[in-house]
């Protein structure tokens, strides 16, 4: 029971940690704009080609609406770079 009580308690606060604000404007609407419908993916999975296309496609299929300049940011972020 020891065991078990510890285990809840130790997941519990993990579920209270503060989630780390972003740390710019691409990631915040990468978070807003995509985690709605998917998992996040880490910025340096794909080459930034390969993030470009998927943008397009989800664009497309009209799975999501982006401004020139969110996608920008967007690809700024997943890319490694600072606009």
């Amino acid at each position: 029971m020891k065991g078990a009580a510890g285990l809840a308690l130790g997941l519990l606060a993990c579920g209270t940690l503060p989630v780390r604000p972003p740390a710019s404007e691409g990631e915040r609407l990468y978070r807003a704009k995509c985690a709605a419908c998917h998992r996040l993916y880490e910025p340096g999975r794909y080459a930034p080609a390969a993030w470009a296309s998927a943008l397009a496609t989800m664009e497309k299929e009209k799975r999501v609406h982006l401004q020139p300049d969110e996608r920008a940011e967007i690809l700024a972020y997943l890319s490694g770079h600072v606009l």
